[in-house]
């Protein structure tokens, strides 16, 4: 059997439900009261006479009012009103009688990830018609054996009866189905889904982790995955959980200031001289160590902490680039990089913050921004950039080629310097891989714009670059990233 716990989650309901089930129940308790007072009534005018018989009838007509309640209350709870799917309740009831089969039973979460739009735009009933056809289509594609259910909002959860061969194939049909389009006012409305499933093991056997790891799935999707189904494995409740205490962590790390800078040097590549310099973030938590950067800056952005972050780097770069300045270092006039987010530019105060920084220096910094700025960019704020360009600082789009890549965005942002990203430099005797590269240096050098390409780390690909006539290179087949301690005894 699965495991029934008291522990009930999962619930989430849209303003429309609340407000018609709140209807509804009113009008429910309110008929059921008026028939019992006017039994009431009418029991007292019969019997008036015969006190006994009287009592009698009223305790009856009070019980079976009672049991009218009680039943009303178990369907209430049991059905989802609009649908007439299970509910929530109802389903991980329905779970509590079914036979775990291990690989034969798997629970399913459908989610319709771009539902809210349609309420926005076609009202809750024409929304409501929506849900009633999703359940329509999950109904014809289970059997008798299964059951579905409505967890009020967007979300519907299934139990699957059969074998993973079988369980694949419904997955995959119930995707294809649910994505096809629905009809308002005979327009044709296309509603995006996404489904997570997991199966019945020995480790969940019980109908809540069963229903938690679907969900944990489902909260793996993220906002740029193309795919719309996806299975749970052990190691996103660790992912989570990881995430959790970098959360936990990052709070902590702000108020403590454990965040500190290092830099890796780019090389020119004719040359192999160091030319410029890359500030990046590092995170060492007392009690799990180095934190690399790519498990902390998205949970970061997320929390709307990377601008703290960003300005401890900010804050060391003007500081190196001061000192080097005032005891005029022959390497003064090396140009640092800093990493900024579409986050951090987005800030009403971004242009003051920058412009406050003194002029000498703004010409010797540089930010770089990644692709990510594609999907977060608008007009405003690629004026912002323009504006930070008009200030002197360089601009660099950093790992070029990894996600949105597109020459109409590409034309129209004020950079100075590309960056090529290391998948296509890890392996260049890859036709494909030359090919881009060598597209993409050419493109660029017609538009003025320097190149550099990153993760470089043999002598292969430094010797691949050079022939193609990059301009310049950064990875560890010349530095590590480095406090800048050991960068100045380099540039010595």
């Amino acid at each position: 059997m699965i495991k029934y716990t008291k522990d009930i989650r999962g619930f989430d309901m849209i303003d429309s439900d609340k407000e018609k089930n709140i209807q509804s129940d009113y009008l429910t308790i309110g008929i059921v009261i008026s028939l019992y007072v006017l039994s009431n009534y009418v029991i007292c005018i019969v019997f008036r006479g015969n006190m006994l018989i009287g009592g009698i009838m009223h305790g009856l007509v009070s019980a079976f009012f009672f049991l009218l309640l009680i039943k009303w209350l178990d369907k209430k709870n049991k059905y989802d009103s609009l649908t007439g799917l299970y509910s929530f309740m109802g389903f991980v009831k329905a779970m509590q009688n079914h036979t775990c089969k291990k690989s034969f039973t798997s629970i399913v979460t459908i989610d319709l990830f771009s539902f809210r739009n349609v309420n926005f735009t076609y009202g809750y009933d024409n929304g409501d018609k929506i849900l009633i056809e999703v359940a329509s289509r999950i109904r014809s594609i289970i059997n008798r054996s299964e059951f579905a259910a409505r967890s009020f909002g967007d979300k519907y959860y299934i139990l699957l009866d059969r074998d993973q061969e079988s369980v694949v194939k419904t997955i995959q049909k119930l995707s294809q189905v649910l994505n096809q389009p629905y009809i308002i006012d005979g327009k044709k409305v296309h509603v995006k889904v996404r489904i997570a499933y997991t199966d019945c093991s020995e480790d969940s056997i019980e109908s809540l982790d069963l229903i938690h790891e679907a969900n944990l799935a489902m909260s793996d999707f993220k906002e740029s995955d193309n795919f719309h189904i996806k299975k749970y494995s052990k190691w996103m409740q660790d992912r989570k959980r990881e995430e959790f205490e970098i959360t936990e962590g990052l709070y902590r790390a702000v108020d403590e200031k454990e965040f500190y800078v290092h830099f890796q040097p780019i090389i020119r590549i004719s040359d192999e001289k160091v030319v410029g310099l890359e500030a990046l973030v590092r995170w060492t938590d007392p009690a799990k160590g180095i934190i690399p950067p790519n498990r902390f800056i998205g949970i970061a952005e997320e929390l709307e902490l990377i601008s703290e972050i960003g300005n401890v780097v900010q804050q060391k770069v003007i500081e190196v680039k001061k000192a080097w300045n005032e005891q005029n270092h022959k390497y003064k006039d090396i140009d640092i990089f800093i990493n900024i987010s579409p986050i951090e530019l987005r800030e009403d105060n971004i242009i003051e913050k920058l412009n406050s920084i003194d002029s000498n220096l703004k010409g010797q910094i540089g930010f770089e921004i990644t692709e990510d700025f594609f999907i977060e960019s608008s007009d405003i704020w690629r004026n912002s950039l323009k504006m930070v360009k008009n200030m002197g600082f360089h601009i660099s789009l950093d790992d070029f080629g990894t996600r949105y890549s597109s020459l109409e965005y590409f034309k129209d942002l004020p950079i100075d310097i590309l960056k090529i990203d290391r998948a296509f430099i890890a392996d260049v005797s890859n036709k494909k891989n030359i090919s881009i590269v060598e597209f993409v240096i050419k493109m660029c050098h017609s538009q003025n714009i320097k190149v550099v390409a990153e993760g470089v780390e043999t002598k292969e690909a430094h010797d691949f670059l050079k022939k193609l006539n990059c301009d310049f290179a950064q990875g560890y087949y010349y530095y590590r990233p480095m406090p800048i301690e050991e960068i100045e005894k380099i540039l010595a």
